[in-house]
């Protein structure tokens, strides 16, 4: 999977350096404000809420037909509310995502895409939140990969000439916890965002 990434940034970025005199590339800021949560249900986790911020990139290829990719610093990892073990907090996994798309504009200013988000882990802790631990961290590095890929499906619609919204889905291929074999810990996500064009040519 790591292979399969990798050689889809690298024709990405030819793409980009070889049409970069060409008309029709964007290139701007983008922020999301999303869920993060395990793809399967556990009694001790919950959905919480995280955010994106980046940059981003698009190509025309043809009049409906784009590819685009995006660097953002954003964060995985759910809510955990375990009275078992006295656990109340987060798992807090920051890391750096890397969505590889291809869009088609069904309508006018509306567009539907798809494609692969490789990302790299930075670190992954246990963020305690009840009494006595109020914010302490416990390093749970070890026990985590240091790379993910999802699926991701949505849609974007233009709002001005520079501003579109978005509308993203994301669905795990790998786990990222690696000590438990018996448990699922792909990610999944629903994303609201915005991507302002800051170059255009």
């Amino acid at each position: 999977m790591k292979n399969l990434s990798a050689i889809f940034m690298a024709c990405m970025i030819s793409s980009c350096i070889t049409t970069s005199s060409a008309q029709d590339v964007k290139l701007g800021a983008a922020g999301n404000l999303g869920t993060t949560n395990w793809s399967r249900e556990y009694n001790d986790a919950s959905t919480r809420v995280v955010f994106g911020l980046g940059v981003a990139g698009e190509y025309a290829i043809t009049e409906k037909l784009n590819v685009g990719a995006e660097l953002l610093y954003s964060s995985i990892g759910p809510k955990i509310d375990d009275p078992e073990d006295d656990f109340f907090g987060r798992v807090s996994i920051p890391n750096i995502q890397i969505p590889l798309f291809a869009s088609y504009e069904v309508i006018d200013h509306l567009r539907i895409h798809a494609g692969l988000q490789p990302a790299f882990i930075l670190s992954v802790n246990a963020v305690l939140t009840n009494d006595p631990y109020n914010g302490e961290k416990y390093d749970l590095s070890e026990n985590y990969g240091s790379f993910n890929m999802d699926f991701i499906l949505g849609a974007s619609y233009d709002i001005t000439d520079n501003l579109a919204g978005l509308l993203r889905i994301n669905q795990g291929l790998v786990d990222v916890e690696t000590e438990r074999e018996t448990r699922d810990f792909k990610t999944t996500g629903i994303h609201l965002g915005v991507r302002y064009w800051l170059v255009k040519k």
